[in-house]
């Protein structure tokens, strides 16, 4: 239920071709990892909903960190990085394609990018 495999230039590449010029993509299946972190230790783990790419980046305040890149950016690199952004986020290119979870510690409250509140999405 798990695969991993490379990107680079937006073409699949071994994940070893390049070691830290090859971006890394895994197919997850989150209820089985869900399951087995509750499993695991039902009474001291929350599992945070699956939430996907582009909500987490903007929850995470990409706009922002957007802002601060292009503040001393060129024309052509402000054009870049916005359009980066927007790859990101878009739901129709990987913002929602690509998913983020996220398992801690009971009581420590919600990492930053998710909602506050677990409660009820432990599927």
């Amino acid at each position: 239920d798990y695969y991993q495999k490379g990107v680079k230039e937006h073409k699949f590449a071994h994940v070893l071709e390049t070691p830290g010029e090859v971006d890394l993509s895994a197919h997850v299946n989150f209820s089985s990892l869900r399951s087995a972190a509750q499993r695991a230790s039902p009474d001291n783990l929350q599992v945070f909903p699956i939430v996907p790419q582009g909500a987490f980046l903007i929850n995470m305040n990409i706009e922002a960190r957007m802002s601060a890149l292009c503040e001393h950016a060129t024309e052509e690199e402000k054009e870049n990085i916005e359009r980066t952004v927007m790859r990101l986020v878009s739901e129709d290119e990987m913002g929602l394609l690509f998913k983020v979870m996220a398992i801690t510690q009971t009581g420590i409250g919600a990492p930053a990018g998710f909602p506050a509140d677990a409660e009820g999405y432990m599927q």
